[in-house]
């Protein structure tokens, strides 16, 4: 009786271990466990936040070229609106600088005319001038050759009154 009452406990005591040997292996594997889950948590949080980084990073990327696009096609648009401006006005400029020589052409011109106009009107007061003087002159010669004739009878009347 005694042998098997040791034996039962030894029996006992066997199973007693064997199930806190078990329990033991148990909770070490389920923490085990608990710190791969953990670990792997961490890893895909990290991981995800990389990616929205990553992400952001790009976003911001895409946002800055978007930006840096649209200020170039600004600056483009100005750059064109100038030049455009600058043709107008370069343009306005010849057109004056035509009409400037244009008129000064007209005016010069004028001035010749006018000049020519003076001489000729000159030319022909001097002409008409000088016309006159001898007109009168030939009227003169006239006059005195009629004197000159109307003596000569007079004398030649009273020449033939006296025979």
């Amino acid at each position: 009786r005694e042998r098997e009452k040791k034996a039962k406990q030894r029996e006992r005591k066997s199973k007693e271990k064997n199930r806190t040997k078990k329990e033991k292996e148990h909770r070490e594997r389920k923490s085990k466990e608990k710190k791969r889950a953990k670990k792997e948590t961490k890893q895909r949080e990290r991981k995800t936040k990389r990616e929205s980084k990553s992400r952001e990073r790009a976003k911001r990327e895409r946002e800055r070229a978007k930006r840096e696009k649209e200020s170039e096609k600004r600056e483009r648009a100005r750059r064109g609106k100038e030049q455009r401006k600058r043709k107008r006005e370069r343009a306005k400029e010849e057109k004056e600088k035509r009409g400037r020589k244009n008129k000064e052409r007209e005016k010069s011109k004028e001035r010749n005319r006018r000049k020519t106009e003076k001489e000729q009107g000159e030319r022909k007061s001097k002409e008409r001038k000088k016309n006159g003087t001898r007109e009168r002159k030939s009227e003169e010669r006239k006059r005195a050759e009629r004197k000159k004739e109307h003596r000569k009878e007079k004398k030649e009347y009273g020449e033939r009154i006296e025979r």
